[in-house]
């Protein structure tokens, strides 16, 4: 039974680093959606 058994199933990493990709992708939405007025306020001040 030791050998039967895998560390993951081969479905796993791929959605691990899927599900990885779109929470950096939403994060980095966020922080542009959040700077943009920012740096729009500070440059035409």
């Amino acid at each position: 039974m030791d050998g039967a058994r895998e560390s993951a199933p081969a479905w796993r990493g791929g959605f691990g680093r899927l599900w990885g990709a779109a929470v950096v992708s939403s994060f980095g939405d966020a922080v542009r959606v959040a700077a943009l007025p920012l740096l729009a306020t500070t440059l035409t001040r």
